[in-house]
């Protein structure tokens, strides 16, 4: 929920690929990404970087 929740602050919004790797016993694995939107690959890419540092509070030098 925090990660969305902080995604929705700063429009970088995460996204979620859920698989369902067994049905018994259940198991599943959901990769999340930071997803940034800019002018450019390379810029959308820092972005994207960026907030997912500030979320996991990673310090950028």
């Amino acid at each position: 929920m925090a990660l969305k929740e902080h995604g929705d602050e700063s429009n970088v919004a995460p996204d979620y690929h859920t698989q369902t790797l067994s049905i018994h016993p259940p198991s599943f694995k959901a990769p999340v990404t930071f997803k940034g939107t800019a002018t450019t690959k390379k810029q959308a890419r820092h972005y994207a970087a960026k907030e997912a540092c500030e979320f996991f509070n990673i310090k950028i030098s």
